[in-house]
């Protein structure tokens, strides 16, 4: 019989040691200096970069006895520079790419963008006359130079400090956070496994780790004779270099340990899936899980730091504050980041509110599936999917109105499955009828489309919770209000210009018939012939809105976007005299939604481009007209973590993805299919009514479509991610009480 004292050892509940206290810290000290050790190395593998950021480049020249002074910028990677790069003060004259000269008097060229460490800046200048000089990032920094006289031109070859970016610092902080969660799950695996299975299978196990790890090393060292060099770690880049080797070297190790644990049985520990009874609890664990996501878009957001954005964002990014708001994208996400420019005046802010909102909104649904029996690991396990799949990966980060609509789509998912989940008593509640509302007016007035997916839901829900109609009528009534506050009042107090989209697309749908040679009446005619001339075709492409609007043979908006009313009626006569020409325009402009290929090649996945040997992810607006109106400002341009990573990222999908990885029709294609599973399995309509959301915006899209933008159905790819894993393994309806549309038994305690 054991003393009173003895506490009885089990799996869960081991005797502490004598030691134990210097074993718990010494494992601490462990988790620390690996996680340290791989995170820095995995930073230094796929992260830094030895160039520099964005630099800014200044030459002031000036003439001098009638003598000229010639400027020539070679930018990063040697390409010719791009004109919009450069800022011109003064009388400069276009030379051959990346050439200018100023023929008189002073002036200022500027050149932002990344400059290689060797980058060159040559200038030409008479005998007795002219000069120049270059400041760096707005300063007259040193620099070392090579001075050569060739036929009269002095040749300045500077060599820029390597620095490296604020943003990549905070990357590489970031790493090692996140690399202390393997390393620390390791470390508690190989305890576990030490006690169930003893010291020699534990070693064993280790070493092969070890090894595993030395050969990934040992692959990555370049050349391999460096393995033999006995020089001293003396510089920054020998200590990166040997770190780009270690980093993975770790991550192979730690891998190869937490494989072989729970292949020789050591399981996770386990968490509770039943539902908490305070909040507090249920944030906990909608906060781990969310954590998860988290990471991985904070990193995305920090190597593409200030995030990415379109010429639509970047409209709206000027709106409130130079140009007026306008309601061609709806103004309130415009009203939005005007109020957050004066708080920080960063695209990294709203990007980052969206990260966070994205985050606690798919946690917050893994918890649920949790808590109806799913297993918590694999609920955070497929969460790793939205880092993966390349538009929840980047659109998450993108600046737009479209990623806010995506989220609130998702949430109204979530909306829909806790009512259904509770037979319509989760809107017993007022916080939650605040909630929806919130909800449904976020999916309202981030998109001109968005109305009709929350009148849709709302009459969905109408009729399969008849009994619910006053919580539910409640909700609608209180996003209407929000609605149509926003819309009138408020718009009329703030002067916002009004949308004259519906025009552009009624005169898209007029061009459309009048190519295919629909019979006009004479009072059609002679209106027709006040927008653009009937003896030849009028601009038009099914797949794009753009020719029509803004092309090089479009039609200018100024002659048509004051005849709104009569251009509907005169849609509608067409389409009724000519259904077939309208069918055919709607199955072509559709094609985003249905089909997972282009046939023609075109998809517009992010509005990127690749100049000066750099990716361009914010465009650069300069001066950019629209309907008749211009703006002028610089972009939001700031350093990056990494120019090479971008760069890979950015090659990795325009280059090498299938399009239909890129394209959304397989994930709404993955879903339906997921859904009608689930509803198999479970019996039950509830489930149909969950996704009711995405097919509505779906079908709407399609009879909607003005380009073939991927980014429009964002809500639907994210939906579909991170709900596809979770009805696919749903548990099958086992008794008449099991009344729940989704429920699981992978939690099960065995």
């Amino acid at each position: 019989m054991p003393p009173p004292h003895a506490v009885e050892e089990d799996e869960d509940h081991p005797v502490a040691s004598g030691h134990g206290g210097f074993v718990s810290v010494a494992g601490t000290v462990a988790v620390i200096l690996v996680a340290a050790l791989m995170g820095a190395g995995l930073w230094a593998r796929l992260v830094y970069d030895p160039t520099p950021a964005m630099h800014r480049i200044t030459v002031v020249g000036k003439t001098g006895n009638g003598r000229v002074v010639d400027v020539q910028i070679d930018p990063f990677r040697g390409a010719p520079v791009a004109d919009r790069d450069v800022v011109r003060t003064g009388d400069w004259v276009d030379e051959p790419p990346g050439s200018f000269r100023l023929a008189s008097g002073r002036g200022r060229l500027t050149y932002a963008g990344a400059v290689a460490p060797t980058a060159l800046v040559r200038f030409a200048t008479g005998v007795d006359g002219g000069d120049a000089r270059v400041v760096v990032d707005g300063s007259a920094r040193p620099f070392e130079s090579l001075r050569a006289e060739v036929a009269g031109t002095k040749v300045v070859r500077l060599h820029f400090d390597r620095r490296v970016p604020p943003a990549s610092w905070a990357l590489l902080v970031l790493l090692m956070a996140a690399c202390a969660v393997p390393v620390g799950a390791a470390w508690w695996a190989l305890r576990r496994l030490a006690r169930s299975r003893g010291r020699g299978v534990t070693s064993g196990v280790v070493a092969g780790a070890a090894i595993a790890g030395v050969l990934t090393g040992v692959a990555l060292w370049s050349p391999p004779t460096v393995l033999a060099d006995a020089r001293r770690v003396d510089s920054a880049d020998d200590l990166l270099a040997v770190l780009s080797r270690i980093g993975p070297a770790l991550a192979i190790g730690v891998l190869a340990v937490l494989v072989a644990c729970a292949l020789l049985g050591v399981r996770a520990p386990r968490i509770a899936t039943t539902e908490p009874t305070t909040a507090a609890e249920r944030w906990r664990l909608t906060a781990l899980l969310a954590a998860v996501p988290l990471a991985g878009w904070t990193a995305l957001l920090l190597l593409f730091w200030p995030g990415l954005s379109n010429p639509d964002g970047m409209v709206q990014w000027f709106e409130l504050d130079r140009i007026g708001l306008d309601d061609w994208h709806p103004y309130l996400f415009a009203l939005v980041l005007g109020a957050l420019r004066h708080v920080a005046d960063t695209p990294a802010l709203p990007v980052l509110l969206q990260v966070i909102v994205a985050s606690l909104l798919v946690g917050r649904i893994a918890a649920w599936t949790v808590w109806r029996g799913r297993s918590p690991w694999v609920a955070g396990a497929t969460l790793a999917l939205l880092l993966v799949v390349p538009s929840t990966a980047l659109f998450t980060i993108t600046m737009w109105k479209d990623t806010p609509f995506g989220l609130a789509l998702l949430g109204l998912a979530l909306v829909v499955w806790r009512i259904e989940d509770t037979g319509g008593e989760w809107l017993a509640k007022p916080r939650n009828i605040a909630l929806a509302a919130t909800d449904l007016a976020a999916l309202s007035l981030t998109r001109h489309t968005g109305w009709p997916v929350a009148v849709g839901t709302i009459a969905v829900l109408l009729v399969a919770h008849r009994r619910r109609w006053r919580p539910l009528a409640l909700t609608a009534g209180a996003a209407a209000a929000v609605l149509v506050i926003v819309q009138i009042p408020l718009a009329s107090a703030l002067d916002v210009t009004p949308n004259v989209q519906p025009s552009i697309i009624y005169v898209q749908h007029i061009a459309n018939q009048v190519n295919r040679g629909v019979h006009l009446t004479g009072s059609e005619r002679r209106f027709l012939r006040t927008i653009h001339p009937l003896g030849r075709d009028w601009p038009y492409d099914c797949h794009s809105i753009q020719p029509t609007w803004s092309g090089p043979d479009a039609i200018p908006p100024p002659r048509f976007t004051d005849k709104e009313s009569r251009l509907r009626s005169l849609v509608v006569d067409l389409a009724l005299r000519n259904p077939t020409g309208e069918l055919d325009h709607l199955a072509c402009a559709s094609e985003l939604v249905w089909k997972p290929w282009a046939s023609d090649g075109e998809t517009y996945f992010l509005e990127w481009s690749d100049t000066g040997g750099r990716v361009d992810y914010i465009p650069r607006l300069g001066q950019t007209r629209m309907i008749g109106r211009s703006i002028y400002g610089e972009t939001p341009t700031e350093d990056t973590a990494s120019p090479r990573a971008v760069a890979r990222v950015y090659d990795t999908v325009v280059n090498r993805i299938p399009v239909w990885l890129l394209r959304p029709a397989i994930y709404l294609y993955a879903l339906l299919a997921a859904m009608a599973f689930a509803a198999w399995r479970r019996r039950s309509w509830g489930v149909v009514r969950i996704v009711v959301p995405v097919i509505l915006a779906s079908l709407v899209l399609a009879a909607l479509t003005l380009v073939q933008d991927v980014r429009f159905q964002y809500g639907v790819i994210l939906t579909a991610v991170v709900l596809v894993p979770a009805l696919l393994t749903v548990a099958p309806r086992r008794t008449a009480d099991d009344t729940a549309p989704l429920s699981w038994d992978e939690a099960a305690p065995g």
